[in-house]
């Protein structure tokens, strides 16, 4: 499994700035941050990130998985969330 190492201080210390620094609040950022903390906290168990887009999810449907494998290759690719279908930006060879 892939892992995901984050220095626990810089994390605590993004935390802290996301929920009490008036500078730096953000109430989206900072719940994204804590699901991140939290799965390093429970170091014993095994996670998976499981992105979904209006309603899709790669282990459900196969254009968002085809969709989500180009993108991990850092190929030209996006989702249109609307239309809910891959939209491919790469050259025609």
């Amino acid at each position: 499994m892939d892992e995901l190492r984050i220095d626990e201080m810089l994390i605590n210390d993004c935390l802290r700035l996301l929920t009490y620094d008036e500078n730096f609040q953000h109430r989206g950022l900072r719940h994204l941050v804590e699901m991140i903390a939290m799965a390093g906290y429970r170091f014993r168990s095994e996670y998976r990130i499981i992105l979904e887009n209006n309603g899709k999810d790669a282990d459900f449907d196969d254009d968002y998985a085809e969709y989500l494998d180009l993108k991990a290759q850092g190929e030209a690719v996006a989702w249109d969330s609307n239309a809910q279908v891959m939209i491919d930006n790469r050259k025609s060879e």
